[in-house]
Order: structure tokens, then sequence, then C-alpha cells
């Protein structure tokens, strides 16, 4: 029985911590072909652990192919088939996500695992790890920039840490309507950002088809126009971009971590928070602020993001199997994320909450103003603003 002061430390599994040290010594190849890992014993005093968080860790090395069990001898790692994993063995792949189970994006991340699972006929398993289990958004990603995590799944925004041009996308009132970022989508800007990020930071997007509901304003006093907003404690994620929004709109920014937003609201801490549509239901917000202003400041898409040495591990075959997966997820879940959220609108509406239209011309003009600033001040290239807004 695992003890519950072993569970976790910093947020993370115990036995997801040592089986990723193991495999980062077998991948950088600090530990070769034939080499015998640490002992059970000796891995439970490292990381003072009961045998059974040892025994989980060494079986996802074990259904990864990475190692192998010799009865009486211990656990040896195993030779590449030309520095490929062996074809006739499951490989268990971890995806990192911040949203609860029972939001749509989350649904979407299982779908994908279903559908990589079909695709190669059962041979890549992929481990939905939602909820934040795995550490703040900034966190994972870095993790997967490390090879320390597979992927990682959540809104293009976090990608603004790694790449400035990205940040540029997170301006509020960018994007016209969802019609306008699709046009974005598809165009040669995009894929110019997507490209550098592969070749910057070795990140490969393997999908960025998930179109999401716009953003809103939710909130436990009402605020019909931007005169409500000022001086309100605004939650906002650890992205600087929202913070300088936010701040133009004369909120007063606070940095709460996803998993903390509805406990920051019932306490007082905040006042009011920015998140997308289709999250306020399964997270419970309109519970504690029922007011959900529809502001649309910022129509966003998810993305699903692997490091490239990671990708590029793999056969060609499961290479395209991992981003058809993701292309084919990411369009089931558009399509299924606006039915959803009319129906999550009605029992939003049935529990209490209450949706208010508002003018959001004072808002664009506040934005426009320091996108122009940034610019100049040179937070991304030179031009970028105003070519996607014309696209």
């Amino acid at each position: 029985m695992v003890l519950p002061s072993e569970i976790f430390k910093d947020g993370i599994p115990l036995y997801l911590r040592m089986y990723r040290d193991l495999r980062e010594m077998i991948l950088s190849g600090k530990l070769l072909p034939n080499e015998r890992l640490p002992s059970e014993n000796e891995l439970k005093q490292r990381y003072s652990v009961s045998r059974f968080t040892v025994q989980h860790a060494l079986r996802l090395l074990v259904s990864e192919g990475l190692v192998t069990r010799r009865q009486g001898l211990g656990t040896f790692v195993r030779h590449p088939v030309d520095g490929l994993m062996p074809r006739d063995e499951q490989i268990i792949l971890h995806l990192g996500g911040i949203n609860e189970p029972e939001t749509p994006l989350t649904q979407g991340h299982f779908l994908f695992a279903r559908r990589l699972e079909e695709l190669t006929r059962g041979q890549i398993k992929i481990q939905v790890h939602h909820s934040s289990e795995l550490g703040a958004g900034t966190e994972q990603i870095k993790k997967v920039q490390n090879n320390q995590l597979d992927m990682f799944g959540a809104a293009v925004d976090w990608l603004a840490q790694l790449e400035p041009d990205w940040g540029v996308t997170n301006m509020g009132f960018l994007f016209r309507d969802i019609k306008h970022l699709k046009v974005f989508v598809k165009s040669s800007i995009n894929e110019t950002l997507k490209r550098r990020l592969l070749e910057r930071r070795a990140l490969r997007i393997v999908s960025d088809n998930w179109f999401r509901p716009s953003r809103v304003l939710i909130s436990y006093k009402p605020c019909f126009e931007l005169k409500d907003l000022q001086g309100a404690r605004m939650r906002i994620p650890a992205i600087p971009m929202y913070r300088k929004v936010w701040e133009s709109l004369g909120t007063c920014p606070v940095e709460i971590p996803w998993g903390a937003v509805r406990d920051s609201l019932y306490r007082g801490i905040v006042d009011a928070a920015d998140t997308p549509r289709d999250a306020i239901l399964g997270m419970g917000f309109h519970r504690v602020a029922p007011f959900i202003t529809l502001t649309r400041h910022l129509y966003s898409r998810a993305c699903i993001v692997m490091a490239e040495v990671r990708f590029r591990s793999f056969r060609s075959d499961i290479r395209d199997a991992i981003l058809r997966a993701g292309e084919e997820a990411g369009e089931l879940y558009s399509s299924r994320v606006r039915e959803i959220f009319l129906d999550d609108k009605n029992k939003l509406i049935q529990e209490g909450a209450r949706f208010i239209e508002t003018d959001i011309e004072p808002f664009r003009c506040r934005i426009r103003s320091l996108a122009e600033r940034m610019e100049r001040e040179g937070a991304w290239s030179k031009g970028l603003y105003r070519t996607i807004q014309e696209l």
C-alpha cells in the first residue's frame, strides 16, 4: 500500500517522478543497453517510497519497451532496434493538462488518446493527466521542452513564454470573430510562428486546430461596462500579455493557478476572472461568480505540443499517426464545443448564472493603444499586429 506521504512531491506522483528520472537516464545514455538499473531496494531508499511505488515506475518503463525484467537478476536497459522502440510492445506517453476532467478540452484529450491508440492498433497508449496534476501550465510546457513530459495540451497562449511573437495572439480584441481566427491559423504567418518554435525551441505543435469559444469575464458583481471594472482584482494566468491587457483596462491583475480560481473567487481574493466560456460549467465558477460578461475579448485555440526529439524517436508511421490523431481530435472537439456550450449556457442559466451583453468598443480603443505602444517597444516583430488584423 502506498503511504499518503509518498504519493506526491511538488504536486507530482512519486512513481511518475521516479519513472521520468530513470527514463531520462536511459534516453540520454547515462544508462547503456544491458546495464542493470538500481535494485528495488536501492530505489526505495533513494526516493523514500514503498516497494509498490518502485514497481509501478518500473512497469511503466517495461511497457514502454525501455527495460526488461530478468527474474532473480534485476531490471536491465533494452537494446534499441535501429534507435526505435520495438514494434510489438506498447508505449505509454504522458499528456499533461490543466483543466478538470469534465471540461470539453480534457474530454478532447481523452478523445485524442483513444484515436491514437486505434490508429496504432494499441501500440501507443496515452495517459492523460488533467487538473494541473503535473504542475501549472508554465511548468508543464517547460517539462515538455526539457523532455521530462511527453506532451502538453492547453491554450496556445502558453507558447508566448517561449517565443515573443506568439504573444501577439494573446492580445485582447486582436481577432474580430472565430472566422478571422481560422483565417489566421491557415495563413503563412501562423506557419512561420510554428516553424520558429520548432527551430528555436525544438518544440513541435502536433495540432493547433482546437478552436475554442471566446474568453469572457466572470465576476460576483455585475459588470455592464468598462467603468465597472476599474480597480477590480482580476485573476489572470501567469502569462505576461494577460497582465498588460487587464492593467490597460484598469484592473489590478492577480496571478492565480487555474486550479485555484474558484476558491479565490469564493474567498474574495479576486473580484473577477478572465476565463474561456467552455470551462465555466465544468469548473463550477458560476456558483461563486454568477455574472458572465460577454466581452469576447480573445478568440483562442488549444494545441498539443511535443518535444521534437521525442517525436523523432518514433518510426515514421507512428509520427504520422500522432499528427493524424491530433488533427482529427481537434476537428471533432471544435465541432462539438459550440453544441456543448449551448447546452452549458442553458444549464448555467438554470443554476443562477446571468449573461451580460456589453459595448466592447471602449475596450477595443484601450487595447489598440496598448498594442501600438508594445509594438514600438519591440514586444513582437514590427507590423505583426496590424498584418494579423488585416487578414
